[in-house]
């Protein structure tokens, strides 16, 4: 999986544990970039094994202030 992860498109992740379970956060660029990764994440989650997951919760960001 090396370079899997390099995606470009993705501006801030952040994830934790929650009594629900993993919760992800990330900021994308545009909604095609998730939709690009994801089109590379779904397929090789299932092919870990992982659970089946939905389609992801999504929102618009109005304003975003990267730190320097």
């Amino acid at each position: 999986m090396d370079g899997f992860l390099a995606v470009g498109g993705l501006l801030f992740h952040t994830a934790t544990i929650t009594e629900a379970g993993l919760r992800i956060v990330d900021l994308w660029n545009s909604s095609g970039a998730l939709d690009a990764f994801m089109s590379r994440m779904l397929p090789a989650l299932k092919e870990a094994g992982f659970p089946e997951v939905g389609p992801p919760k999504t929102t618009e960001v109005y304003y975003y202030y990267p730190q320097r």
